[in-house]
């Protein structure tokens, strides 16, 4: 079986006056039949979060109103370089979330 990858998206927009108007769109994407490949030497308690300090000009960074950058992970020092792969087939639909947008103008 081959990998599918799909979205599929519906909108419409309307002039409500010269120059004015407004639209309404939805849009829903999934995928199936794609090979995942997970290294089990490296669970999520073995990773640990940091955060950096972006580096700027002064005078940038007086205006800035956050210069950390957080949410990374890294693999502790005890399991760099493991590798335990594990590689199966993922056949299930895996459908994202449904999203959907407005707008004015």
């Amino acid at each position: 079986m081959r990998p599918a990858d799909w979205e599929f998206g519906v909108s419409v927009q309307q002039e409500a006056a010269a120059r004015i108007g407004g639209g309404r769109g939805t849009s829903a994407a999934g995928s199936s039949n794609f090979f995942v490949d997970d290294n089990l030497a490296t669970r999520a308690g073995r990773l640990h979060a940091f955060q950096h300090l972006r580096a700027c000009p002064m005078r940038v960074c007086r205006m800035a109103a956050n210069n950390v950058i957080a949410g990374l992970y890294d693999v502790s020092a005890a399991k760099f370089g493991q590798v335990n792969n594990y590689f199966t087939f993922d056949g299930d639909v895996r459908r994202l979330p449904i999203s959907t947008t407005t707008e004015f103008s």
